[in-house]
């Protein structure tokens, strides 16, 4: 999905005046948007033109694909100045980013899905990239897991192969570590969730379609996210998109998982300036909940030391259960904590390599990295 924007731009001169965009969010509900703002750099009219959408859409966060280099993202934030904020992903191949408002967004960890390099032929070099957040709205403070993806692309049996593989790979990590949590998945699937863009393909994310703890809020339909060279955008390829756990199924807002195609009359020539794919964006409203004071990430469990030999010190601030998982996913070590304080985790029968120990309580759950050394 590819284009030489800066050829385009020359094509099609940009006046440099203000433009105004339509606003999508509310300050009272959680709004969120995925966005593959096509090779993004740090030029003018694009940059110009993202930072206009930002300020002036009320989306609380924005999962961007396609950012050419964590520079960028440096860019855009001193663009848009106090009250934004953002994460960038090592990947190898282009980056995915969370560029978010702060008072609604509070960072607890940012960091990549899969940790070893086993996936990254299936991911393209682009791991799923995760935001552990405290989100605050008037009278609520929760937590949420939003996830960033940009899977491999085209329709050739290989690159759907991959995006199976990757698909699943996700799937099973979700399942194992992340059963209860409130998820929101945002990026370009690069593919659609009813039939395979790859010819005589089912969808390599059925097994998300046929799970009623998962959700595509984005529809298949004649009118697709991705634009190619079309400035309507008329293509019917729906491959950006939105995926949700069961926990968020009553909070979304029926009808708010949309593309944002009010762009295309209200940036100058959008697909040749900007991207050639629409943000898809959601929103949610939830009822009055857990204080801030209350939430796990304002007395956050601890473990030490980190890295670790045979064993390892947990600190928890309620009554717990811990649970430690290997790199393939795998239940090492389960342990029921009735009372908080400091207890020994034995690691003596785990091999030497990389572990998940995730600490949930009645507050949500939190989950840290763990190398278990020789």
């Amino acid at each position: 999905m590819k284009r030489l924007l800066v050829l385009a731009a020359a094509l099609w001169p940009i006046a440099l005046h203000a433009q105004t965009v339509t606003r999508i969010g509310s300050v009272a509900t959680l709004d969120v948007a995925a966005w593959n703002v096509e090779q993004f750099q740090s030029r003018s009219p694009q940059m110009d033109n993202v930072v206009t959408v930002m300020q002036q859409s009320g989306v609380d966060l924005w999962a961007l694909q396609e950012v050419t280099s964590p520079s960028v993202v440096d860019d855009l934030l001193s663009r848009l100045g106090d009250g934004w904020d953002g994460r960038v992903s090592a990947s190898t191949n282009l980056h995915t980013a969370f560029v978010f408002r702060t008072d609604v967004i509070g960072v607890r960890a940012a960091r990549p899905m899969f940790t070893n390099s086993d996936f990254d032929y299936a991911f393209a070099g682009r791991r799923p990239f995760v935001l552990e957040a405290n989100v605050t709205l008037p009278d609520t403070t929760l937590q949420v897991m939003f996830v960033t993806l940009h899977m491999k692309c085209c329709g050739d049996n290989e690159s759907w192969q991959r995006r199976r593989d990757a698909a699943t790979a996700i799937k099973n990590r979700l399942d194992f570590l992340h059963p209860s949590d409130r998820l929101v998945v945002l990026g370009d699937f690069n593919d659609e969730t009813g039939n395979s863009i790859t010819f005589g393909r089912p969808s390599p994310y059925a097994d998300f379609v046929s799970d009623p703890e998962y959700t595509f809020l984005i529809q298949d339909g004649n009118v697709g996210t991705f634009c190619g060279s079309d400035n309507e955008c008329r293509t019917g390829s729906t491959i950006d998109n939105v995926l949700i756990s069961s926990e968020l199924d009553a909070a979304f807002i029926a009808g708010s998982g949309d593309r944002y195609d009010d762009l295309l009359s209200e940036i100058t020539s959008y697909v040749f300036t900007t991207s050639d794919h629409l943000p898809v964006h959601a929103r949610f409203t939830f009822p009055r909940s857990t204080a801030a004071e209350d939430l796990p990430g304002w007395a956050a469990p601890e473990l030490f030391p980190v890295p670790a030999r045979d064993r390892v010190q947990v600190l928890i601030p309620e009554p717990s259960t811990v649970l430690v998982h290997d790199a393939l996913g795998r239940l090492a070590i389960r342990l029921d904590l009735d009372l908080p304080g400091e207890t020994t985790l034995d690691l003596a029968g785990l091999s030497p390599g990389l572990y998940l120990v995730t600490i949930s309580s009645r507050s949500g759950s939190v989950t840290k990295l763990l190398p278990r050394l020789r």
